[in-house]
């Protein structure tokens, strides 16, 4: 299950078959590729969440019917949790790109969440900073924005128990490389990202059934 936040909160909660359009286009299948099928009964159920927002409820057994699908096509049920990163470095929304640039330096990571409060409003990465670096007199320079005039938002987050075939799905169709898991209540609880997911895939067996 997924849900994209921003700023002002909660903006989706439900299937990635009808994650809205964000900043990264969904982008269309490979032609002479075959389009990975919908479970059964989703198409239907997805029409009508168009209209409705998804409740928690609703969203549980949803997704509890996409799993029992996937079960029945005889698919490994493996989960984000079982490979996500649960020692995650945030940023507040106050933050300036300055203090992200040296967070990034000193734990040397790619991609940091931008929080208000407990909330995911935001991922900023190495890349969306490195045009607002500059070299001066021997010193790295950064300008003085907030990291919330550089992040990416909205941002697509996941629920611990999303299959990982999903997850490397919607990375795939909107160019991402990292998803915060998120609780159902909204709390961070970790990262995920495409290294992870290829790392778990290499040494899965069937890994034809994730093409």
């Amino acid at each position: 299950m997924f849900v994209v936040y921003s700023p002002e909160g909660q903006a989706y909660l439900g299937l990635q078959s009808t994650l809205p359009a964000l900043k990264a286009q969904p982008i269309p299948p490979v032609a002479g590729t075959q389009k990975m099928e919908n479970d059964p009964n989703q198409v239907a159920m997805d029409r009508r969440y168009h209209q409705v927002p998804l409740s928690i409820e609703q969203a549980r057994k949803a997704y509890q019917q996409v799993r029992e699908a996937a079960q029945a096509r005889g698919e490994p049920l493996i989960e984000v949790r079982e490979i996500m990163s649960t020692s995650v470095i945030t940023l507040p929304m106050t933050a300036t790109l300055e203090q992200a640039w040296r967070l990034f330096e000193e734990r040397g990571v790619g991609t940091l969440p931008v929080m208000d409060g407990a909330r995911v409003v935001g991922l900023l990465s190495v890349t969306d900073l490195m045009g607002h670096v500059w070299r001066e007199n021997e010193r790295m320079r950064v300008r003085t924005w907030p990291v919330t005039q550089v992040m990416s938002s909205p941002v697509i987050t996941c629920w611990p128990e999303t299959l990982i075939r999903r997850a490397a799905r919607v990375m795939s169709d909107y160019l991402i490389h990292t998803l915060p898991v998120v609780s159902q209540g909204g709390q961070l609880e970790g990262m995920v990202t495409v290294s992870d997911i290829v790392a778990r895939l290499a040494t899965e067996p069937h890994l034809e059934l994730y093409v």
